[in-house]
């Protein structure tokens, strides 16, 4: 499975959706039916999965969110997190994606910002999620959906206390950046993320694309982290014509120009949330499949400071660039003339190189001995040089033989016979 590390900054990447999508559409809401279908049936989970699969994401996200101890001891599931972890991992690597991500969310235990041993409580909730995970094989960790700034310093810090796997951290926000909790803005959590050495900044919002657009820009102002850009769906609806503010993302469709728009300015990976369909994830895929990472303002710099080159009608025709003053090439007779000796082709160039070959098979075939092939000397058993033989394709290289020209004795009978 290759580094994820590698592909940041390079290749746009689009995620799978939530996996309790997959499982919600089958009739499994909550974090109890989802870990025991893990474990009763994982037969379903798998097919949960297959139309995500499908749509082709390169980063396939495991059921792995609810496996803090406090999540577990809600769901009766102490002592099991090992293997959920294991299970849910498994089943994301039978379908052999090129990527996979393990997410994390929010614990869900109260937090008081202000309390050192809330605060210590709360970071080790995630240090034991990290502990479960770390034996088990993934690219990445996701810490999904955050909500506040505090919960989500407290879960970059148990993650890196245990794993140096890349961590993608992403918060939800409103259309005016920000946090659910109302107190911090995106800015603010893109900083912590850069703080606390995440290694993909991101976000989550139900806002237009132009909002989202805004809030992207604001992001990667912030900080230089690779940027992940998750549209959540509020709700698909087949009778609704056009996007409304309330409902920007009604059908997979208005999903194109969206991430069109977010790889323009820099994005480098998508991801849908919300009510969305696996037609979301596969039109995220069709838009983006392929592009590259573009980075403000270097290809701007670059094109600034790039010499302009020359057509390709110029290079044929030895016309020069706009601006310049024309050079003339000096022909073959100067150039001989001027160095005393036929030059030779340059070895660099496969044109010329060839041609000296030809010539060479020509004249070695011929019962020359050339600078080129100077061992080379083949004739035919009547003492003719086997042209054909040897030069093939060659052979129209080579001088004609000249005519053959009669004795003198021969030519004055033929006179005294005319007379």
């Amino acid at each position: 499975m290759p580094d994820i590390q590698l592909r940041f900054h390079q290749d746009v990447l689009v995620l799978s959706a939530p996996p309790a999508l997959c499982l919600h559409r089958i009739g499994i809401d909550d974090a109890r039916g989802r870990q025991l279908a893990l474990l009763l049936e994982p037969e379903t989970v798998e097919d949960a999965y297959q139309l995500e699969v499908a749509a082709g994401p390169q980063g396939l996200c495991a059921l792995t969110q609810d496996l803090s101890p406090i999540q577990l001891a809600k769901t009766g599931m102490d002592g099991e997190g090992e293997a959920l972890a294991s299970r849910a991992l498994s089943i994301v690597h039978g379908f052999k994606p090129q990527h996979v991500i393990a997410p994390i969310s929010p614990c869900g235990l109260p937090l008081d910002p202000w309390s050192a041993a809330s605060l210590k409580e709360n970071r080790s909730q995630y240090v034991r999620v990290a502990k479960l995970l770390k034996g088990q094989e993934f690219d990445a960790i996701l810490l999904d959906s955050f909500q506040s700034v505090a919960d989500l310093k407290c879960a970059l810090m148990g993650v890196r206390t245990i794993t140096d796997v890349p961590v993608i951290a992403l918060v939800e926000v409103d259309g005016e950046g920000v946090l659910a909790d109302g107190r911090s803005r995106l800015a603010e959590a893109c900083e912590v993320m850069a703080d606390l050495q995440a290694s993909v900044a991101g976000f989550a919002t139900g806002a237009a694309p132009e909002k989202a657009l805004a809030l992207a820009r604001e992001a990667l102002e912030v900080c230089d982290l690779p940027l992940l850009v998750q549209l959540n769906v509020g709700h698909r609806d087949p009778s609704q014509f056009k996007p409304t503010p309330e409902n920007p993302y009604y059908c997979a469709d208005t999903m194109v120009d969206a991430a069109f728009a977010l790889q323009a300015a820099g994005v480098q990976f998508l991801r849908v949330g919300g009510d969305a369909a696996p037609a979301y994830t596969g039109a995220l895929v069709a838009a983006v499949s392929d592009m590259a990472v573009r980075r403000p303002g270097v290809g701007a710099n670059a094109e600034a400071g790039a010499e302009e080159e020359p057509s390709l009608e110029a290079l044929l025709t030895g016309e020069a660039p706009s601006g310049e003053a024309p050079v003339a090439s000096p022909t073959v007779e100067e150039a001989d003339s001027a160095s005393g000796a036929v030059a030779s082709p340059s070895e660099d160039d496969p044109f010329q190189r060839l041609i000296a070959q030809g010539k060479a098979a020509v004249e070695a075939a011929l019962g020359k001995r050339t600078p080129a092939s100077p061992e080379i000397v083949v004739e035919d058993d009547d003492g003719m040089p086997a042209v054909e033989a040897l030069c093939g394709e060659y052979a129209c290289l080579a001088q004609p033989p000249a005519a053959k020209t009669e004795a003198p004795d021969v030519a004055a009978s033929n006179q005294e016979e005319g007379r």
